[in-house]
């Protein structure tokens, strides 16, 4: 079964636990762009910054470039749609398949389930499953891949959840959960400093230190050739693509702002680095529609590869769709 064939990014190896920290951020905690940069470095990214004609001329009648990072810099309305998941009704289809090294099949899933929401309390029924080759361990009760097994754990649950308090930052308590903050801060904090071995600050992508490895551009452009956005690109330099090193962590961000309320309406990124403890090679896209006047995610589009000491290297993709909300 081939899956994914409309992915728009071209499948790119990659390796580590990432792959486990790009949903879980996604539903439960705050996905900012740019967190804890302080305003000089933020203003000297202004004073560099590529700007198309159009928002040259809206430079001219009042659109201030500054004022547009410093928004950028403390948006919130990535993290409350996905937290609008929880209060809404709605159904969503999972395609999932993992790769051996020859990037040849070796296991499939795909299912429909339908979240109910009563008052403060919802529940989740699967109305189809149904998967092909290695998917499943032997016991056909658990998920064969760390990818697959962690997305069950933060999209799917049993039995009812009432009066569900909304986590507001991505700390959480013990161990575990500061591990997986980092992996989350990492994936969806693009430009926020991190703590994860070997990568540390390659991750402030606006600091003094790291910012000589890219451009950064503002262009209008059309969503879905309907509305109006401001298109914010982060990208690395023509002399340092295509390079396998350990410079540079986040290799592009592209983020979709509407005009009229900056919302976010959709992110693209790339995450990739090689190092003695791991590898990875990270591509996401996540679009946002509106419904009953809530953003909330449309779909989700992954593919990636990790690899760390005494774990399987494991190749996957996977698509989230979410639809019929109320």
């Amino acid at each position: 079964m081939q899956l994914f064939s409309s992915f728009p990014v071209d499948f790119v190896p990659f390796r580590r636990h990432l792959s486990l920290s790009l949903l879980s951020l996604c539903v439960l905690l705050r996905i900012d762009l740019i967190i804890g940069q302080d305003q000089p470095a933020m203003n000297a990214i202004a004073d560099i910054v590529y700007i198309d004609s159009i928002v040259v001329k809206a430079s001219q009648e009042g659109f201030s470039v500054e004022d547009f990072i410093d928004m950028v810099s403390t948006d919130t309305t990535f993290y409350s749609a996905f937290c609008n998941l929880r209060t809404l009704t709605h159904t969503f289809d999972t395609e999932m398949a993992f790769f051996d090294r020859k990037v040849r099949e070796s296991g499939s899933y795909e299912a429909t389930h339908h979240q109910n929401v009563i008052g403060n309390c919802r529940s989740m029924q699967a109305i189809n499953e149904q998967w092909e080759g290695k998917m499943m361990k032997k016991r056909k009760d658990a998920f064969r891949f760390y990818t697959a097994t962690m997305y069950q754990r933060l999209f799917l649950y049993e039995g009812q959840i009432c009066d569900e308090e909304v986590p507001i930052s991505v700390a959480g308590p013990g161990a575990s959960s500061n591990h997986v903050t980092e992996l989350k801060r990492l994936v969806f904090s693009p430009g926020a400093p991190s703590n994860v071995p070997l990568i540390g600050k390659k991750t402030a992508i606006f600091s003094d230190r790291m910012r000589s490895y890219y451009d950064f551009s503002i262009r209008s452009d059309t969503y879905r050739n309907e509305i109006d956005v401001y298109v914010f690109s982060v990208g690395l330099k023509p002399e340092f693509e295509g390079k396998k090193d350990n410079s540079t962590v986040i290799k592009s961000v592209t983020t979709y702002f509407a005009k009229d309320d900056f919302q976010v309406l959709a992110r693209s990124y790339q995450l990739s680095n090689y190092t003695l403890l791991y590898d990875f090679d990270v591509n996401m896209h996540i679009e946002l529609s509106i419904v009953g006047g809530k953003y909330v995610p449309e779909n989700i589009k992954y593919k990636g590869f990790w690899k760390i000491p005494f774990k399987k290297m494991e190749k996957g993709s996977f698509t989230l769709q979410f639809y019929d909300f109320n």
